[in-house]
């Protein structure tokens, strides 16, 4: 099966969970402030600097990932086959949001300085 790239931007639902070498992040997104149900993601972290990088983050954080979606097929415990999608993080950055108050220019607290 092909791989499909993803980028993902969205909040950290906790501390990325360590399993061995590999860490699993739990991402949540929605489609904007309309949408009510957010989607889960698990974002599989297999680099060893982004296993690093991953450590720092915390709950709530907003995240972009970019990555590409893998194929999974594993077995349930009747035996049958069953066919699922994993993404695989290959970027991890930190999503920088523009402050939430309002602020003034700091020229207006300085008469000698010329005001443009």
């Amino acid at each position: 099966m092909p791989n499909a790239d993803i980028t993902l931007i969205g909040n950290a639902i906790d501390k990325p969970a360590e399993y061995g070498k590999i860490k699993v992040l739990r991402l949540a997104t929605n489609n904007g402030k309309d949408d009510k149900k957010p989607a889960y993601w698990d974002i599989k972290i297999l680099a060893p600097w982004l296993c690093d990088a991953a450590s720092s983050i915390e709950k709530g954080e907003r995240l972009i990932i970019i990555g590409h979606m893998q194929g999974t097929e594993y077995q349930t415990k009747d035996g049958q086959t069953r066919h699922g999608m994993e993404v695989i993080a290959n970027t991890i950055g930190r999503v920088l949001q523009a402050p939430t108050t309002t602020t003034t220019p700091a020229w207006n607290y300085a008469p000698d300085v010329p005001q443009f």
